[in-house]
């Protein structure tokens, strides 16, 4: 029997949303729903994007569906509002506690990674529902990632995709994709809620042996919508948690604000439907 091909977007309204969202629990998958970001500069602009974010939980509910969060702290104007990004980051947080979903933070650019690490770090001291994406394709992912988990953070691993310069980030795949690999050992032992992002089937397959060494049932795969649906399936068959993330929102915030700092080649591919390992 064939797999229906989600699309990649989860779509501009929460009714949309929750059709997407009751679709995969019917499949035996989790969601994590994402507004699609928009660059915030001032304080009435984080309000507005605040306000979105916290009608997508009560939103799916009145819907009778669930899901977690994702957010991008450059929607939340992390650099030219950072009090009022911490402010909205803590309110959405417990707004989330309170439905019992959990929010994850997003990695952006390397020139924001320790101001968002510091931000997590600050909103993770009030709410224990928070955890942190980290990106392998950066070099200095490895020792962040140690210093988490020192403290056991919940912590998701994915490969990244924007431009940087080679000083910051490893100048080829290969290498990103070793160095996730050599991170998930780590990652399942000191990780209070530890997650990768991914759809190579190589990290996979070295993650479920790794798991088979040090069981963690709440090890959670998590996929992007539309994107190998198979083997999101396949991995939630087997008795695992698998999570997949959900595009909310108005398309053209994505090209505003995201897709002018990916990687154009990789992006371009993806829209060919050529083959991309993510």
């Amino acid at each position: 029997m064939g797999h229906e091909r989600l699309p990649y977007y989860g779509g501009r309204t929460l009714d949309a949303v929750a059709g997407v969202v009751k679709r995969l629990r019917g499949r035996g998958l989790g969601a994590c729903v994402s507004l699609l970001p928009e660059l915030r500069f001032r304080a009435r602009g984080v309000e507005l994007e605040k306000k979105d974010i916290l009608a997508i939980l009560p939103g799916l509910a009145a819907r009778g569906e669930t899901a977690d969060l994702t957010v991008k702290l450059s929607q939340l104007g992390q650099r030219w509002a950072p009090r009022e990004c911490r402010a909205a980051l803590s309110e959405i947080a417990a707004a989330a506690a309170e439905r019992g979903a959990f929010l994850w933070i997003d990695m952006e650019r390397a020139r924001d990674v320790d101001r968002t690490l510091a931000d997590f770090h600050h909103v993770r001291r009030g709410a224990s529902n928070v955890g942190i994406c980290l990106q392998t394709y950066l070099r200095r992912t490895e020792s962040d990632l140690r210093r988490l988990l020192k403290e056991g953070h919940p912590v998701r691993l994915v490969k990244g995709y924007y431009r940087e310069s080679t000083i910051d980030r490893f100048p080829t795949w290969a290498e990103t994709t070793a160095c996730m690999k050599r991170l998930l050992g780590p990652l399942i032992v000191g990780s209070s809620r530890p997650a990768v992002g991914t759809h190579d089937e190589s990290v996979i397959a070295e993650a479920r042996r790794l798991l088979a060494l040090h069981p963690r049932p709440d090890f959670e795969f998590q996929f992007f919508l539309g994107a190998k649906p198979e083997l999101a399936e396949a991995v939630a068959a087997e008795g695992r948690r698998a999570r997949v993330y959900v595009p909310y929102g108005r398309l053209f915030r994505y090209f505003l604000h995201t897709f002018p700092q990916m990687d154009v080649s990789r992006n371009v591919q993806r829209l060919l439907r050529r083959p991309v390992v993510r």
